[in-house]
């Protein structure tokens, strides 16, 4: 849930971070899309980190091998010809369709052999609940604050949408919405 809202707030506030970082504004409005896939295709790679250790745990590593060797086979000469066309932009575009790929194919054949029921579960309740609702809040903010150009102003703004995105998050993720509103057995 904090790696997700933390990445969703990177995707989103990408100019206001790279404006923080590199204090040139004009560079931060050129590259920021670029950071914001980046981030993206991040966000789905820690995504993947919960089924890639049930795999390991139950001793089947060969869906992680297959997977990467497929991966490798069509990635690389698609990394050349992305990035000859599309320059540093391509090279995100691979990185987020790889990421796509492990989240969309990789899960599914994971999700046949072991989990077998929870695999809609985790794709809507644990990933996509969690992410529209901390994608909204945070896209609310960016929609209402009005662009700030001082770096107290985009720091405190920032400050804002990690709280926000973090509690939005928390709030539609079953588990963790669980811990903080416990029910009550009645006697």
């Amino acid at each position: 849930t904090v790696m997700g809202s933390s990445a969703v707030v990177v995707i989103v506030f990408s100019d206001y971070l790279l404006s923080l970082w590199i204090q040139d504004q004009a560079i931060a409005s050129k590259v920021s899309i670029l950071l914001s896939m980046l981030a993206f295709g991040t966000l789905i790679n820690g995504m993947m980190v919960m089924p890639y250790i049930a795999q390991i745990s139950t001793g089947w590593t060969k869906l992680a091998l297959y997977t990467n060797v497929v991966s490798i086979a069509v990635l690389i000469p698609l990394l050349f010809i992305l990035v000859d066309i599309f320059g540093l932009y391509g090279a995100a575009i691979v990185w987020v369709l790889l990421n796509m790929g492990y989240f969309i194919v990789a899960v599914n054949f994971m999700f046949r052999k072991i989990l077998i029921y929870d695999r809609w579960s985790w794709y809507l309740k644990d990933v996509t609940k969690p992410l529209i609702s901390s994608f909204s809040a945070v896209f609310i903010i960016k929609m209402t604050v009005q662009n700030s150009t001082t770096s107290l102003g985009m720091g405190m703004t920032l400050l804002c949408a990690s709280l926000v995105s973090i509690v939005a998050s928390c709030i539609m993720a079953r588990d963790i919405r669980a811990l903080i509103f416990p029910v009550k057995q009645a006697c």
